[in-house]
């Protein structure tokens, strides 16, 4: 997959690109269904599939540190790779940029990728404060003779898919449903710290995780059954995310694995965390020794949902796709 950062860089002049253009945090199944039709589009042309995005996205630019990502760049390139796209082109998203009027910008997407046809979705807005939106992209597309095709929304379960009602069932801990709008697991990727030692002494030792990013979003505070991916190996795990009431009224909020059955030194290593289901809510106990009781009664819990949950064999990528042929 080829990676161009900015329209000026020309990258992929010599392409008959078929495009579309989001923000695409998560590439939920909505994303899903926009990326399906261009690498169907661009088999028909004989032609390569491009998506256009942002770096930050927009409402990271405009909300600042308080915006929290579904999938940071480096996951949403590497879901992008193991979908099959051929390109994808990254527009910096600055200040300037964000007060390009909608016309503009399609004029310019036109002078530098001269897309065959475009996907998008349903309430696709583009431009200077969003004004840009379906009716100016049919206009566009009629006037340069571009295939235009508009996707329809995606439902689950009555409630259409989209990134901020991930973002949402995150936060709150809804792990399950999130993970059923991404079609996939909820995937971070950290690397292995040194911690307090607590677990340790709980007969429990947890590695302590700094996440590759801190625009990434983290579920509520709680314990979660995970599966880690450590180099080639998948191993089922308990996550932890809170403060650790009971022996602290003060700590920072901290993030920590348990890796069932590994032996060795985790320290300095790089894990691909996937998150299945909330066990629990956090909550301060009355001593260590409840503490290590309740975790007991967590792994059992860990286990059979670790056992339930479907495991895809050969051709998948990191993050659960099915990779290119």
């Amino acid at each position: 997959m080829k990676i161009v950062w900015g329209l000026e860089k020309k990258g992929f002049r010599r392409w008959k690109t078929i495009i579309t253009i989001g923000s695409f945090d998560g590439i939920h199944m909505g994303h899903k269904a926009i990326l399906n039709s261009i690498i169907k589009l661009s088999s028909k042309y004989e032609g390569k599939s491009v998506v256009v995005s942002f770096d930050p996205l927009p409402k990271e630019f405009l909300q600042g540190e308080t915006f929290k990502a579904i999938t940071t760049i480096e996951e949403k390139m590497e879901i992008l790779q193991g979908f099959g796209i051929d390109g994808v082109c990254i527009i910096p998203f600055t200040e300037e940029f964000s007060n390009v009027e909608a016309y503009d910008f399609l004029e310019s997407l036109w002078e530098h990728l001269h897309p065959y046809a475009i996907a998008f979705g349903h309430n696709h807005h583009f431009g200077n404060e969003g004004k840009g939106g379906v009716s100016l992209l049919k206009e566009f597309s009629s006037e340069k003779g571009i295939d235009l095709l508009e996707v329809k929304e995606v439902k689950i379960r009555g409630k259409t898919v989209s990134s901020s009602r991930i973002r949402n069932y995150i936060t709150q801990g809804d792990i399950k449903k999130a993970n059923e709008m991404l079609g996939r697991e909820f995937v971070f990727i950290a690397k292995v710290n040194r911690g307090s030692g607590i677990g340790r002494t709980l007969s429990y030792p947890t590695a302590n995780l700094k996440l590759n990013s801190y625009k990434k979003i983290l579920p509520k505070e709680g314990v979660y059954a995970v599966r880690v991916l450590i180099g080639s190996n998948d191993y089922g795990a308990m996550l932890y995310v809170g403060t650790r009431p009971t022996f602290s009224e003060d700590s920072q909020s901290t993030c920590e694995v348990y890796v069932m059955g590994f032996e060795g030194d985790l320290y300095g290593k790089k894990l691909v965390v996937k998150v299945l289901d909330r066990i629990r809510e956090e909550r301060k106990f009355c001593s260590p020794q409840s503490l290590k009781a309740q975790i007991i009664n967590d792994e059992e819990t860990a286990i059979k949902i670790i056992a339930s949950s479907v495991v895809k064999q050969g051709g998948y990528g990191v993050f659960g796709q099915k990779s290119k042929e």
